[in-house]
């Protein structure tokens, strides 16, 4: 496996991958990187405040105020659904529209809007929810402007929705919560959540962001703050669960290339963290390998990272299932607004 800087992408988050080229966001503005020209072309500015607007695009106040892109999904050919803060858009033939249909305001974590073959998203809501409300998955179909709601959690059955995912090997859609106890769950339906099997639950081996699906298991590393890390495989025949190996904390987000996955552990210096760095470790074989690792920036104490957020890997999203992949990163040294491409050699 190989890492390439991306000089030409300094400064920017990769956030979608197609075969033609990049959706790129700097501050609110999102952008599109051709291969074919090697041009980068604006595509607009989400339509935020003008106070919004200033402060995000200071890297410190971003971080401090969550004023930034999360996600950045193709809908069709002239429509992108794109995620600012808890505010959710679709650009549209270069006209901006506030999704309406949502209950309150809420994040929706990098990577966590499923699309499927019919170009219709899902998403969750991720919030704090200390009241432990109900928390609901939304559908927006192609065309539409409003959400509707596709399934909902009881209040007490979850903290949050950390991601919604599309399985394209057969076709079915992964929800992944969190945060305590029974909190934490896996499961998936077939049928447009008209049933929701729920995988696993009931303690942090089961609470994890991003799944990352191959032809014949599914691959994830937990997000747990208070136990050891793993990297698990869940066996598609069986729904059999294996432990791969080790990771040094938390992981947020993942990425599949072919039948490899990378694994980006995340630096929140949590009590599980055994180290306060962020490593990028690769999948291959049910081997775990290490590939890289990049320290904290100088907000490395757990009361700065609450405010000014963990280190972070940020893969880019891969609709192609490619050998290519791209990150940028967040509070970490050495690497601070850098692109990456990594190739399976």
């Amino acid at each position: 496996m190989k890492l390439e800087n991306q000089p030409h992408l300094k400064g920017f988050t990769v956030q979608y991958q197609l075969e033609k080229g990049l959706y790129l966001s700097k501050g609110p503005k999102i952008y599109f990187y051709d291969f074919l020209t090697d041009k980068i072309n604006y595509l607009g500015t989400v339509p935020v405040s003008f106070k919004h607007r200033i402060l995000s695009n200071s890297s410190i106040i971003s971080r401090l105020l969550r004023l930034k892109i999360y996600n950045i999904v193709p809908i069709s050919e002239n429509e992108l659904f794109v995620c600012f803060n808890k505010w959710q858009f679709v650009l549209s033939d270069g006209k901006w529209s506030m999704i309406k249909g949502v209950d309150r305001p809420f994040k929706i974590l990098r990577g966590g809007v499923a699309k499927t073959l019919k170009s219709t998203l899902y998403f969750g809501e991720y919030i704090s929810n200390p009241e432990r409300k109900e928390m609901r998955v939304y559908k927006l179909k192609s065309g539409s402007k409003v959400a509707t709601v596709a399934y909902t959690f009881d209040s007490n059955e979850i903290r949050h929705i950390h991601g919604v995912h599309y399985d394209s090997f057969d076709n079915s859609i992964w929800v992944l919560t969190g945060d305590i106890g029974t909190e934490c769950l896996i499961g998936r339906t077939y049928n447009d959540f008209s049933s929701f099997e729920i995988i696993g639950r009931g303690d942090e081996t089961w609470r994890a962001i991003t799944p990352c699906f191959t032809k014949n298991n599914i691959y994830y590393a937990m997000d747990a703050e208070f136990v050891q890390n793993h990297v698990l495989k869940i066996e598609r025949d069986s729904l059999a669960r294996t432990i791969i190996g080790n990771v040094n904390g938390p992981s947020y987000y993942s990425a599949t290339l072919g039948e490899t996955v990378l694994i980006g552990s995340t630096s929140e210096l949590c009590p599980s963290q055994s180290s306060a760095e962020s490593q990028i470790l690769e999948v291959a074989n049910d081997q775990l390998k290490l590939i890289s690792k990049y320290k904290k920036d100088f907000f490395g104490m757990r009361f700065f990272v609450k405010y000014f957020q963990a280190g972070l890997i940020e893969f880019s999203y891969n609709s192609d299932n490619t050998p290519i992949q791209y990150f940028s990163s967040q509070g970490l040294i050495g690497i601070r607004k850098k692109v990456f491409k990594v190739i399976v050699e």
